[in-house]
């Protein structure tokens, strides 16, 4: 807050409005009063709020519950006002992040005493939201390690995504961290505060995955005893990221596509028609547009996801930041089991920067753990070398591998270190090993 205090006032009522107005007034303040929610949302975005006066009982679409959510949304600092004398939705009120309450009839001194208390604590919310954000600047996307262009430009990217709500599509090989990047949007920016919660589509039946997304009542099918809350509702105000998108069966395309159009979700068996506020995150390890092509993949789903795109280069793209990674993984394998930090030889670096990293990063992570444990990384680097993936010319005239492509390379190779071990080279690759047995069927094309 800098200057006067801006504050809304949001009241049906006109006399109860001209005098919470008036009394703003009186203190110095700025105020803007209007009758409805659907007037205040129309505001929100037009000018900055200190504080909001809002009487939770409105005429209209947006009610005051709804138009409370979209002050939290934006930070604003809201002091309810409810003439109900309704203990129940002050208690909902404050759940949803009410600063503080007034009961009609209000006292103007009340009103005052009440906004400079709300005031006063927004003031230090904010002062210690701008010192946290100062000191952790730096750090903030402290995971994502390198400083090679490709990094730098994907830092700067997810720096502009961080607050705002579009759904957010995030393409790359398998190992190359897009969870890790999920969460960095979630935890860096402004949805922090609420859950995170990640689907891997590749594991989940059809009914699963309804069941997962909207939840359901008791009763709603055989054996549902007690009812749960689906990912959406749980996450609220949060992030729900999807992972292995391409992996969605047409069914399950469908009803995910309904759920971003509509912006609800109901549970199974009925109940409450509740609003979507979460971000969407989803991912794929291919690239969807060519799925959309082959007809494996809705294309009014694809450009839902498709709004903000973020690719994820492979390893072998960013040679450069093989050698911090490494160091990052050996300190931090060694201090998680106790052991010296293992060195990096001028043999190891040269094995560890001219190796081919199907697996990407979460295979780097993977060799080191394993070398940290064995106490020997000079044994484990040199056995890459039977799994080598040969680097590819870099010319303008070389032909682009596929996604797919690559995907079946690094499986391979996962499966011939691990003497074809799939819950091995599935924890290698960093997949789901119900997810690797299902990849091996469709590129074998037969049973495993």
């Amino acid at each position: 807050m800098s200057g006067v205090p801006h504050l809304l006032v949001v009241e049906d009522e006109a006399p109860m409005r001209r005098l919470l107005i008036a009394t703003v007034v009186r203190e110095g303040w700025r105020a803007t009063g209007v009758e409805s929610g659907d007037e205040a949302t129309a505001l929100l975005d037009s000018d900055t709020w200190d504080l909001c006066l809002l009487d939770l009982h409105l005429p209209g679409q947006v009610d005051g519950m709804a138009l409370l959510d979209r002050l939290q949304r934006r930070q604003v600092p809201a002091l309810v006002i409810t003439g109900y004398a309704s203990i129940d939705s002050v208690v909902a009120a404050m759940r949803a992040g009410a600063a503080d309450y007034l009961a009609k009839p209000v006292e103007p001194e009340e009103v005052v005493v009440r906004c400079r208390r709300v005031l006063a604590q927004h003031q230090i919310t904010e002062e210690n939201r701008r010192l946290h954000h100062a000191l952790d600047e730096r750090l903030r996307f402290e995971q994502l390690i390198g400083d090679s262009p490709v990094m730098v430009a994907l830092r700067r990217r997810l720096e502009r995504l961080l607050d705002v709500d579009t759904t957010c599509l995030i393409v790359g090989e398998t190992g190359t961290g897009k969870e890790l990047v999920a969460r960095t949007l979630h935890f860096a920016g402004g949805r922090a505060g609420a859950p995170f919660l990640p689907l891997d589509c590749g594991v989940y039946t059809e009914e699963l995955f309804g069941d997962c997304l909207f939840g359901h009542l008791p009763g709603a099918f055989t054996g549902a005893v007690q009812g749960r809350a689906g990912l959406f509702e749980e996450a609220g105000a949060g992030t729900v990221f999807l992972d292995e998108v391409q992996n969605l069966t047409p069914p399950m395309q469908a009803r995910f596509l309904r759920l971003l159009e509509e912006r609800t979700v109901q549970r199974l068996g009925g109940g409450p028609v509740r609003e979507v506020r979460a971000r969407v995150v989803a991912a794929a390890n291919e690239d969807l547009a060519a799925a959309v092509e082959a007809g494996g993949f809705r294309a009014d789903l694809y450009f839902r996801l498709n709004v903000v795109r973020v690719d994820l280069p492979p390893l072998r793209a960013r040679r450069a930041d093989i050698l911090p990674l490494a160091r990052h993984f050996l300190a931090a394998h060694a201090s998680r089991l106790g052991r010296p930090p293992l060195a990096l030889t001028g043999e190891v670096v040269h094995r560890l920067e001219s190796y081919g990293w199907p697996g990407n990063v979460r295979e780097l992570a993977n060799l080191l753990e394993r070398a940290t444990i064995l106490g020997d990384l000079g044994e484990v680097a040199a056995g890459m070398a039977e799994a080598a993936v040969p680097e590819p010319v870099a010319s303008e005239s070389a032909p682009l591998l596929a996604l797919v492509e690559l995907e079946q390379r690094a499986i391979a190779a996962a499966l011939a270190r691990c003497n074809g071990n799939k819950q091995e080279a599935a924890r290698l690759l960093g997949i789901d090993p119900t997810t690797l047995r299902r990849k091996v069927h469709r590129y074998r094309g037969g049973p495993t």
